[in-house]
């Protein structure tokens, strides 16, 4: 449990409410770079429509806003608490083990 980390909700001085969710994110020698003015970083990243394609790398990581900022708030030392919901599953447990890692109160996940 990290610094800062609150173990009673009376205990938290930030509280998040929002998602907590994993995100994925693949990697592949197969997509197309092209291109494009509108995009945020001036390209897209294409591929075939319906195409089966190799991934090199899918990455998952911890998302959502009741999440991300509780991880920000507990990062600063401040005991921080989050509202959630998560499923009964691998990803929510993933979720949970992240947030007691990172010294976040998850009392208030379901």
């Amino acid at each position: 449990m990290k610094k800062g980390a609150s173990r009673s909700p009376s205990a938290a001085e930030v509280i998040t409410v929002g998602a907590g969710v994993i995100d994925h994110y693949a990697r592949s020698s197969a997509f197309e770079l092209k291109r494009d003015a509108h995009a945020p970083a001036g390209f897209d990243t294409c591929f075939p429509l319906g195409a089966k394609l190799v991934m090199d790398e899918i990455v998952m990581q911890t998302g959502g806003g009741a999440t991300n900022a509780a991880a920000t708030f507990a990062s600063l030392g401040l005991g921080t608490a989050a509202v959630c919901r998560v499923g009964d599953d691998a990803y929510g447990a993933i979720l949970k083990d992240d947030m007691d890692a990172r010294g976040i109160f998850a009392e208030f996940v379901q």
